[in-house]
């Protein structure tokens, strides 16, 4: 753990929800020796029931080579674009989630789901500290991984703390590429259609705003090499590929509504 984030570890409490929504975190407080000493995360036979009606979740752009692989990659708005997985095509439905909480083996799990229910959050002076949502499902007395030994937090709650930092270095990196991307006028709102068995209009089943590949032909030559020396376009291409996920979005739901 670096000198910037840390578990409070002493006696002042710190049970104030933190400012602002966390999407998914139900009460997420700072993590501290003397409320949360006794606790810690017990093994749960359904780890994913916590996303089982989510369609849309928070991606960083270093995975996008991974995330679009399985999902489509779009992003929030035109004003304030942040990058999203598309894991279903319904409000409550995420077809990548069993009816028993696990998620399909086969495809890649985001790590903002991995890192639940971890977070950190940024205070006075830049200082990370540890988040944990005392909500989740699995946070108990009869723990399997407890947050504290001693005075000191568990080895196991450090990787979780050191992942979130990370986590956190490239969410602001994606940030700044989201930014960039909005500057250079790239994005644009789309549809996502499906054809239907009677040949009449197809049927949308997503707006969304994605990147606009014919707007990158407007760029210069100087700004496409600059996106490229800054491994921008690398996650342009990427979320260009992640468009075909659509298709295979409809199927796996016509599948899953054909059991």
């Amino acid at each position: 753990m670096t000198d910037t984030t840390s578990a409070n570890t002493g006696n002042t409490t710190n049970s104030a929800t933190i400012d602002g929504n966390m999407f998914l975190y139900k009460r997420p407080v700072l993590l501290n020796l003397e409320e949360h000493g006794k606790l810690g995360l017990q093994k749960r036979p359904n780890p994913f029931e916590f996303v089982k009606t989510v369609k849309a979740i928070p991606i960083v752009a270093a995975e996008f080579s991974s995330v679009q692989k399985h999902y489509p990659i779009v992003f929030s708005n035109l004003d304030n674009p942040a990058a999203l997985a598309i894991v279903g095509l319904k409000e409550d439905r995420n077809l990548f989630v069993s009816e028993d909480g696990q998620w399909d083996p086969h495809s890649y799990v985001p790590s903002y789901i991995r890192r639940y229910p971890y977070a950190l959050a940024t205070g006075e002076n830049n200082q990370a500290a540890v988040v944990i949502d005392t909500g989740a499902d699995g946070v108990t007395e009869h723990a399997d991984f407890p947050f504290f030994d001693g005075q000191s937090v568990t080895k196991e709650t450090q990787d979780m703390i050191d992942f979130c930092q990370q986590f956190a270095l490239e969410a602001t990196k994606t940030q700044n590429l989201c930014r960039r991307i909005k500057e250079l006028g790239l994005l644009t709102p789309q549809t996502a259609t499906q054809n239907t068995d009677d040949g009449s209009e197809p049927t949308v089943i997503a707006n969304y705003v994605s990147i606009d590949p014919e707007k990158l032909t407007d760029l210069s030559a100087e700004e496409v090499k600059s996106l490229l020396n800054d491994g921008v376009l690398a996650s342009i291409f990427s979320q260009a590929f992640s468009m075909e996920n659509w298709t295979r979005l409809i199927a796996r739901e016509n599948l899953q509504k054909a059991r």
